[in-house]
């Protein structure tokens, strides 16, 4: 597979950060489709789109979406929380003896040509906090396109 990361993507006018992370990455699969996994939520599917980030794999999952795109293509979407399982005792006891949310990260998904396509923003709470309502329209732009070879 391959990965392009951006970190600390910031907001232009005020220069204050909109997500700490984004990351796109894909790697080879054989089904055809996001749809070919099953529902968004499977075991299955799941694994796959956690693969290699210890962070996503121990998230919680807070909430799933299905869309399609202009040209037809399905995206299953996704927002997760992951608190650490180990904090200080002053953060615990804000969070009723739990750690709190360290990071919320928004991840869409998609097959194409043989490869499943991840696109994570990852955002802490003062960044969450700042632009809750600009985040979601980041993370739902993402899209990929099939290059099409022209014709001759």
């Amino acid at each position: 597979g391959s990965m392009k990361n951006w970190i600390l993507l910031k907001e232009p006018i005020s220069d204050n950060a909109v997500f700490s992370r984004i990351e796109i990455s894909s790697f080879p699969v054989s089904e055809a489709s996001v749809s070919d996994f099953g529902r968004p939520e499977s075991d299955r599917y799941i694994q796959m789109i956690t693969k290699d980030d210890t962070e996503l794999k121990e998230a919680d999952l807070m909430g799933v979406d299905i869309r399609l795109d202009e040209n037809g293509v399905k995206y299953y979407d996704y927002k997760l929380a992951f608190s650490p399982k180990k904090c200080s005792y002053e953060e615990s006891k804000y969070a009723w003896g739990q750690c709190p949310i360290k990071t919320l990260a928004y991840v869409s998904t998609t097959v194409a040509e043989g490869k499943l396509f991840r696109f994570v923003a990852r955002t802490n709470l003062d960044q969450w906090g700042n632009f809750a309502k600009q985040q979601p329209a980041v993370w739902k732009s993402f899209r990929v396109t099939t290059a099409v070879s022209p014709s001759t």
